[in-house]
């Protein structure tokens, strides 16, 4: 008896994602997709690193000649920011229909995976983000990026640091896009794509470190965990659902 193909269809949980992707209902797909990442992913992450918080303790500190070189950069701000346009981009790009919803689908279960991964790291492993202090000595001289901050530092407990969940959750989003884009394009179109997805991922990279929400230690971490994810997991998942129907003789 051959063993079940795991990568054949999500997880049961997402049947009325999918069933309303039937429907043709694609813009309620969406937006439970997104509710759910912000139910499960937001409201896991935060109830996470208040639980790190609490425990109040660093099991080491990463800092690197590179962590103190790089310069706190408060305008980089609203590039960290762009994580959550990732997700929005990521759910309108993919495919309509039934196909589409199960890429969505296991896009979040990759998400999932990742996130717990993290989590545990946070809470096993944790991690002070002593470089914010750096951040704040820029912003009593740059005021105008001192409420942006001051938001992020009430919401986001400075135990996060390794791997860094901005870099890990974005890179499969990024490969999903380009993945969700082939054939759609000219070549010229499609390089010109890419290359502006590479750029602004980049970006997103290096605005944790200059934001000085992170060490080098969670880019490179962050990065190894996401690429691992995306080719032992979500990649052969994605290539089953969406190669093209068989045609009818």
């Amino acid at each position: 008896m051959l063993a079940p193909d795991r990568t054949a269809r999500p997880w049961r949980i997402f049947d009325p994602l999918l069933r309303l992707a039937e429907e043709g209902r694609e813009l309620g797909v969406r937006a439970r997709l997104l509710g759910l990442q912000l139910l499960l992913l937001g409201g896991g992450y935060v109830g996470v690193l208040r639980v790190a918080e609490a425990l109040g303790r660093s099991a080491f500190d990463p800092t690197t000649a590179i962590d103190r070189w790089v310069p706190a950069l408060p305008w980089t701000f609203s590039i960290y920011t762009s994580l959550y346009l990732w997700f929005v981009v990521t759910a309108f790009a993919a495919p309509r229909g039934r196909r589409g919803a199960a890429a969505l689908a296991f896009l979040f279960q990759t998400q999932l995976i990742l996130s717990l991964a993290s989590w545990a790291c946070f809470l096993l492993w944790p991690t002070e983000i002593v470089v914010r202090e750096t951040m704040r000595e820029t912003l009593a001289a740059e005021a105008d990026w001192s409420a942006p901050f001051a938001l992020l530092y009430r919401l986001d407990a400075p135990w996060n640091a390794w791997p860094s969940l901005h870099v890990s959750l974005s890179l499969p989003m990024l490969l999903s896009c380009l993945r969700f884009a082939r054939g759609k394009w000219s070549a010229a179109a499609g390089r010109a794509l890419g290359a502006f997805a590479w750029l602004a991922w980049l970006a997103l990279g290096a605005s944790i470190l200059t934001t000085k929400q992170h060490f080098l230690l969670d880019l490179w971490s962050g990065t190894l965990l996401g690429a691992l994810a995306w080719w032992l997991y979500l990649r052969p998942r994605l290539e089953r659902v969406l190669e093209p129907a068989p045609q009818k003789a």
